[in-house]
């Protein structure tokens, strides 16, 4: 039986998306190596313009985008409430986002037709 050569195409078309998907990941993964402690003496030295602290559904965790001008870097954050007490001891005063809430009709109304015959 002779190999399909559309099959072979398809799997190297998908395996070139496969890798160009992990080298996009790695490099956002690399821009978002912001440390507390990095974001403490950035706090310390007066270059940040604003903290906005965004909650997870998992609570305490979540992340922190500090605002320097035009840079934004974000802090992820095993207690909020840290990076919150952290911030006010420094003299800002973090804007604290509301948790995002599920949608109604992807939770309840979506299913249905999946889970009846």
């Amino acid at each position: 039986m002779k190999p399909n050569r559309y099959f072979s195409s398809y799997f190297i078309l998908i395996a070139f998306l496969l890798v160009m998907l992990a080298v996009i990941s790695l490099l956002r993964r690399q821009e978002n190596d912001y440390t507390q402690a990095q974001f403490i003496s950035d706090l310390d030295s007066g270059v940040v313009r604003e903290v906005i602290i965004t909650p997870n559904r998992e609570a305490p965790t979540g992340y922190a985008k500090v605002v320097f001008g035009d840079v934004v870097k974000e802090l992820y954050a095993t207690d909020i409430r840290e990076i919150e007490a952290i911030a006010r001891e420094h003299g800002y005063e973090p804007t604290v986002e509301d948790i995002e809430r599920e949608s109604l009709f992807l939770t309840t109304i979506l299913p249905l037709p999946v889970s009846y015959p």
